[in-house]
C-alpha cells in the first residue's frame, strides 16, 4: 500500500513539474509579462550601440546577446523564416538581412550531406563578421533535407569573396536546384561564435 502511494505522490510531482515548467516557458516567450516587454523595448532601443542598460539596471539581470545591432539581424531572420520557408524565401530573406551594414563582413554558402550527429542534407547560409574582441560571430540559416542518392553527392563551399557575383551563384548551384525542387524537413536559425 505505501508503495502505491509513494508512486501516486511522484507521478503527482512530475505532473505539477511539467506543469510549471510549461508556464515558464510561455511566461519567457510571451510578450504579456513586464518584464518580456521590458526586454524587447531595450532590445529595440539602440542606447550607444546596446539598447539594453535600462533593462539591466531595473531587473538586475544581464543580458546574453546584448549587441543591438546583431539582435536585430537575427530577429529579422527569425520574424520572416521558419521550418515552411521555401530555399527561394531563404536565400531571399537573408540577402535582405546582409544589406544591413556590418563592418568586414563575409558571406558563406556550404551545402553537404555530412553530419557527425545524424544522416542529413544540409543547404546553409553564413553571414560571419568580428565580435569586437577578435573572434567572429556566425549568424547561419541551414535548411535541413532527408538524404537521398542525389543530395548525398552535392558539395559546395563558397566564399563571397571568391566568387563575382554570390547570389548567382548560389542560384545557378546544384543545391540550390534540388533544393527548389524538394521541402526541407526544417529550417534552423542560430547565432555561434568562432
Amino acid at each position: 500500500m505505501s508503495l502505491a502511494i509513494g508512486l501516486a505522490l511522484i507521478v503527482f510531482d512530475l505532473i505539477v513539474s511539467v506543469i510549471e515548467t510549461y508556464k515558464t516557458i510561455s511566461a519567457i516567450k510571451s510578450e504579456s509579462t513586464p518584464i518580456m516587454k521590458d526586454l524587447n523595448q531595450a532590445l529595440d532601443e539602440d542606447n550607444d550601440g546596446d539598447g539594453t542598460e535600462g533593462f539591466q539596471d531595473k531587473y538586475g539581470l544581464p543580458v546574453v546577446n546584448s549587441n543591438a545591432r546583431q539582435t536585430n539581424e537575427e530577429r529579422y531572420l527569425r520574424t520572416h523564416l521558419d521550418d515552411g520557408s521555401t530555399v527561394e524565401d531563404c536565400v531571399r530573406v537573408f540577402r535582405e538581412m546582409c544589406e544591413m551594414p556590418l563592418d568586414d563582413d563575409l558571406l558563406l554558402f556550404e551545402c553537404n550531406s555530412l553530419s557527425p550527429y545524424e544522416e542529413r542534407f544540409m543547404f546553409s547560409l553564413v553571414r560571419q563578421y568580428p565580435d569586437g574582441e577578435g573572434e567572429y560571430y556566425q549568424l547561419r540559416v541551414l535548411l535541413e533535407f532527408e538524404p537521398d542518392n542525389i543530395n548525398r553527392r552535392i558539395v559546395e563551399s563558397k566564399w563571397s569573396d571568391t566568387v563575382p557575383d554570390f547570389w548567382q551563384y548560389i542560384e545557378n548551384s546544384k543545391a540550390y536546384k534540388y533544393a527548389c525542387n524538394h521541402k526541407a524537413k526544417r529550417v534552423v536559425i542560430m547565432l555561434e561564435e568562432t
